[in-house]
């Protein structure tokens, strides 16, 4: 899969933000850009450059996230398992955590999901907007309930 010009010019834009937001002391912000960008626009040089800046992140974060994109739910679970259990940067360990809870909702889950996605919810109190709530969410509504899903949906939504 190649890049567009246009992926170039948004990584690089969105890689521009996240540098802002780490001079300005806001690491987690920082870190949800850069992994947007990995996502998004891993065959960018902006994506090739984050991860030659950060060579511990290709270990197993990485491998989890190739499992992943190859529907190997289960084997990713695993290996972000392992990360929480041998420990790390704080932000690698919350991406671990949060992809736990994103592989058991692809799996389906729901319940186990909304397990992980509480704790992770509980741990690290992330602001209005993030992910994590939608997340929240979806996995409350794929499980039956509704009414609880609500809220999560609406402070997805906010920003």
């Amino acid at each position: 899969m190649s890049s567009t010009y246009r992926d170039w010019v948004k990584a690089q834009a969105t890689g521009r933000m996240a540098q802002c937001l780490e001079r300005d002391g806001e690491k987690e912000k920082a870190e949800a850009l850069y992994r947007e960008i990995r996502e998004k626009y891993p065959n960018t040089p902006t994506a090739k450059q984050i991860d030659a800046r950060d060579p511990q992140r290709k270990n197993l974060l990485y491998s989890g996230t190739l499992l992943e994109a190859q529907g190997e739910y289960a084997l990713a679970m695993d290996v972000y398992r392992r990360q929480t259990a041998k420990g790390g940067p704080a932000g690698d360990l919350r991406e671990a955590e949060l992809r736990i809870g994103l592989c058991q909702a692809a799996l389906g889950q729901a319940a186990d999901a909304v397990k992980s996605f509480g704790a992770f919810l509980g741990r690290y109190s992330p602001p209005a907007g993030d992910e994590a709530y939608l997340r929240m969410g979806r996995s409350l509504e794929k499980a039956g309930y509704e009414a609880e899903a609500r809220p999560y949906l609406e402070k997805a939504s906010a920003k």
